[in-house]
């Protein structure tokens, strides 16, 4: 999969420097957009198929992709948020 360009030309003409999932060629597919606040900056991913993605590359199960992402996910200001839907 081709890099998120049009993600990369929204940063660099905001200058914004923004933490994306690693690595970016598997998660972009899962990318919903950017939360904007108070000059900051967070990509924000669909957590399902975040967690899809990963048990596909990996060949895990949901509870093990699910555990995975809680104990690595990077936490602060700049973190990568995850959109949970509800129906």
């Amino acid at each position: 999969m081709a890099p998120n360009t049009e993600l990369d030309d929204f940063a660099d003409n905001f200058d914004l420097s923004l933490l994306r999932l690693e690595p970016a060629a598997r998660y972009d597919e899962a990318l919903v957009g950017v939360v904007l606040d108070g000059g900051r900056a967070r990509v924000v991913y669909d957590h399902k198929k975040v967690l899809e993605l990963t048990m596909t590359a990996e060949g895990w199960t949901h509870e093990e992709a699910q555990e995975w992402f809680e104990y690595n996910l990077p936490d602060g200001a700049a973190s990568p948020l995850m959109m949970v839907w509800r129906v």
